[in-house]
């Protein structure tokens, strides 16, 4: 068995390293994308509301209603999830120039 060398940095990226350029530009990528599955999902909708279903009793008809729900279901989830991811990256990058500021004064 190999044994880690405790005196090797780890791979993973410290916040220092993270630019807020980079923490901008994701941001707006995923408020594209959020934008993007939000007219997505509200066209669904739309379309649910529009043609609803007269009966379910037939097999075809009760998976058809299944696959509306869970696209309507996964559209408003990861609408939901990348909505928060923007706001986040918003959030860090804010924090990331507030401490340069506080350490340029300092």
């Amino acid at each position: 068995m190999i044994e880690p060398n405790p005196k090797s940095p780890p791979n993973s990226q410290s916040q220092e390293n993270i630019s807020p350029i980079s923490g901008i530009i994701g941001a707006v990528i995923s408020a594209i994308l959020a934008y993007g599955l939000y007219n997505f999902t509200l066209g669904v909708a739309r379309k649910l509301a529009l043609s609803p279903f007269q009966n379910a009793q037939t097999l075809a008809d009760r998976i058809g209603a299944a696959i509306r729900t869970i696209l309507l279901a996964m559209g408003s989830g990861i609408t939901i999830i990348f909505g928060v991811i923007a706001i986040g990256l918003v959030l860090l990058t804010i924090k990331q120039i507030y401490t340069k500021v506080l350490e340029t004064n300092s």
